[in-house]
């Protein structure tokens, strides 16, 4: 029986895992399009900022060895080493900066598509590949006839670009062959430039499409099978590290919808640095006190500082707090055993209220 999957019962979308896994494993989704794009674009940029000063030095050398080429002495391999060394040393900072923006700009193309990682499985030889009827099923493949598509296509397009602009500049390049060489490397120059520079733009476009493309066919190869999906659902329930993930998640969550209900409450009652218990009371709604928020050291000090800053009250009793964080749950009423004792700070609490608002009023007054 084979191996391979049967393509035609994978019909689900892949899930975030199997990606995950995927990518782990080296298997991400590459355009060359955008490598020859970003390619393209630093060779245009050597031409058009580098290629002229380096034009004039490699000028400025020849013609220094043509002129003084009757006292160059290459008689022996040490002289050819040290005019090489001359040369290389008037000519190399231009040749390095060249070369090292065009890797920069390859470099650049694989990491913004893809974050890089190490993978020895990538690079294991398998041998199961070695099979002439596998080989000739890729030849074959969707993909590789797209490539072959997208080739005829480039190639036709360079062909057309070039043609146009040599048809288009065929007067300026026949005069050239009369002007010195300084103003035909200036025009070639210029021709470069607009010739690059129209594939660049074709380039990009293509790249767009490319990058859309391989997005699609990469999910496409890792699509799944709804037994597939049922046995990674399977395993991720069973999973520890699924559930603990899972659990992590739930509780950040929890947190913060908590602490975003604690200036929303009526008191807080505190263990100075241990504990905090955040209550709702509201007449209106009927029913006991409702525990908003509760926590423990840095989340207590936490509920406290956010009530402070809302104006919510923080009154500190330590047996009080450490037995309501033992019965009380967030989002339920307090048990009906604190009713007395939270009702009196209740009562603390809005008459506290009432003075601070009649002092206001009375400030307003006066003032």
């Amino acid at each position: 029986m084979s191996d391979q999957p049967d393509k035609e019962s994978q019909t689900e979308e892949a899930t975030e895992h199997k990606l995950e896994t995927a990518r782990e494993k080296g298997n991400v989704p590459i355009s060359r399009e955008a490598q020859t794009a970003v390619m393209l674009l630093g060779i245009l940029s050597v031409i058009a900022f580098l290629l002229p000063a380096f034009i004039k030095d490699l000028i400025r050398t020849l013609t220094a060895l043509i002129e003084f080429s009757d006292k160059v002495d290459l008689s022996h391999g040490a002289d050819a080493m040290n005019l090489m060394s001359f040369v290389l040393n008037e000519l190399g900072y231009q040749i390095l900066s060249i070369l090292l923006l065009m890797s920069l700009g390859a470099v650049a193309a694989n990491v913004l598509q893809s974050p890089p990682s190490l993978n020895i499985e990538r690079i294991t030889p398998d041998w199961s590949k070695i099979s002439i009827i596998a080989g000739f099923g890729r030849l074959v493949s969707q993909r590789n006839l797209f490539e072959f598509l997208k080739q005829a296509l480039k190639l036709f397009v360079v062909l057309t670009i070039v043609g146009a602009v040599f048809y288009t500049q065929r007067d300026s390049i026949l005069k050239s062959l009369f002007l010195d060489p300084e103003n035909s490397i200036s025009l070639l120059n210029k021709l470069l430039i607009e010739i690059l520079s129209a594939l660049l733009v074709f380039t990009i476009c293509l790249a767009i499409g490319d990058i859309v493309w391989t997005q699609h066919h990469w999910r496409s190869e890792l699509k799944m099978s709804r037994q597939e999906l049922k046995d990674e659902r399977k395993e991720s329930d069973g999973d520890p590290y699924f559930k603990a993930k899972r659990r992590a998640i739930a509780a950040q969550r929890s947190k913060r919808r908590m602490m975003s209900d604690v200036p929303t409450a009526t008191v807080v009652i505190a263990n100075p640095t241990h504990y905090a218990i955040a209550l709702r009371y509201r007449r209106e709604d009927g029913g006991a006190p409702l525990v908003v928020a509760k926590g423990v050291d840095a989340v207590a000090l936490r509920i406290r500082q956010l009530a402070e800053n809302n104006g919510v009250l923080v009154f500190e009793d330590k047996p009080l707090a450490r037995s309501l964080y033992k019965h009380a749950e967030i989002g339920q009423m307090i048990p009906e055993e604190f009713y007395r004792a939270i009702a009196e700070i209740i009562f603390v609490v809005e008459r506290s209220k009432k003075a601070s608002n009649q002092d206001a009023k009375l400030k307003k007054h006066y003032s």
